[in-house]
């Protein structure tokens, strides 16, 4: 059991307490991969599993791995040393014939989250992946990289799931996989897999995010450990907030911005990403459009009638940057706004609603270029139960 400690005492903090599965205020369940790694020799009884599967075929069957090292702190595919396949807490190894699989198994049918990391260690890199199937049937594909030494892969997706998972075929599992891209040296990975069950609750009468007061609440355990986010949180403990990079307009081909350096979100300053990167109160873009930084809010209410308001400034010589803001993948109306070199403005609009897993994407996105394109930002969402009744307003 996970609890959070605050001067000396074990306490609840704004009514959460993180164990694995628990709700938070009502709304939303976690599901950590590696917060809730079940040690051995007993076989592991929470939602995840740590299995195998052919490198051949992007499908079952998925096998649990037997044994368990007491030493090492893993589960193995056999026993002893060296084993090149492994899982443990925070990282996995896979063999030159089978993939390394860390499986969530969907408790119930409805709305899930998740926010997948991995770090590639050595050799030729690896192939990430995430799919949706059941134990023995063909997956379907939600993301797939190939990573190399030192680089990080991590994505935000919204699944729906059919039902509760179990051995059976037919029932919904998640399948986070390792490849060893053709080659077995030095492939072993960090991963964090983090699922959050969503929907469970109603939106409360009267309710107010902000990226200000929000951000830096879900910062991993260790700062610049730069294992992925954990979602800053509203006011009442929900994860709700998630800073990305990609074209905007389409969240299929979204990516985390990868790394939290103390005090910032950030895709570091060099490469395709370069200078990616949200605080509190600002956001820089990258070096393209399709390097934007995005800012997300992701509904974990059943439903509600939301407003979003974004106050955006900049200032200096350079030649502005493109704010917009995004339901989903639609551009709201009268939400776009073309800052010049020194200017500032704010749009918004009322009366969007939202479902669980809904997101409005606040998008930065650079002009000729990305030099000196760092933009004030002040993001507001407000809710109340939904659907809406009236004209949808928007205004700048």
């Amino acid at each position: 059991m996970r609890k959070t400690t605050c001067v000396g005492k074990w306490i609840t903090c704004l009514g959460v307490l993180l164990t694995s599965g628990q709700l938070l205020s009502a709304a939303v369940q976690i599901y950590d991969s590696k917060a809730d790694f079940s040690a051995g020799p007993s076989t592991p009884t929470n939602q995840w599993r740590y299995q195998s599967a052919s490198s051949t075929v992007n499908a079952g069957p998925y096998t649990d791995l037997p044994y368990w090292d007491a030493q090492y702190l893993a589960w193995q595919i056999q026993a002893g040393r060296p084993p090149y396949m492994f899982a443990i807490s925070g990282g996995a190894h896979p063999d030159l014939l089978d993939d390394l699989v860390h499986t969530f198994l969907a408790p119930s049918k409805g709305v899930y989250l998740l926010s997948a990391y991995m770090q590639a260690q050595g050799g030729n890199g690896s192939v990430f992946s995430v799919t949706k199937g059941n134990a023995s049937g063909a997956d379907s594909n939600l993301f797939s990289s190939t990573i190399f030494p030192g680089e990080v892969s991590a994505v935000l997706r919204k699944v729906t799931v059919s039902g509760p998972a179990s051995a059976s075929v037919g029932k919904d599992q998640l399948h986070f996989r390792v490849n060893c891209n053709g080659e077995l040296n030095y492939d072993q990975v960090l991963s964090r897999y983090v699922v959050y069950k969503l929907g469970t609750e109603q939106v409360p009468e009267a309710y107010t995010t902000t990226l200000a007061t929000s951000f830096g609440s879900g910062i991993p355990e260790a700062s610049g450990s730069g294992m992925g986010q954990l979602g800053d949180k509203d006011s009442a403990g929900n994860p709700v907030w998630f800073y990305q990079m990609g074209m905007p307009g389409d969240s299929s081909a979204f990516r985390l911005i990868p790394s939290w350096n103390g005090s910032l979100y950030t895709a570091g300053t060099s490469g395709d990403w370069g200078y990616c990167m949200v605080g509190p109160n600002f956001a820089h873009p990258g070096p393209t459009e399709a390097a934007s930084t995005v800012v997300t809010y992701s509904s974990p209410y059943k439903s509600m009638q939301a407003t979003i308001s974004c106050t955006a400034s900049t200032s200096g010589s350079h030649d502005g940057v493109l704010v917009r803001i995004y339901k989903n993948d639609t551009l709201l109306e009268g939400c776009a706004l073309d800052l010049p070199g020194s200017g500032a403005g704010t749009i918004g609009v009322s009366q969007v609603d939202l479902v669980a897993g809904d997101c409005l994407h606040v998008t930065i996105s650079p002009k000729a270029n990305q030099y000196g394109d760092s933009t004030s930002l002040s993001v507001t969402i407000t809710g109340i139960p939904g659907p809406k009744k009236g004209p949808v307003f928007s205004y700048r």
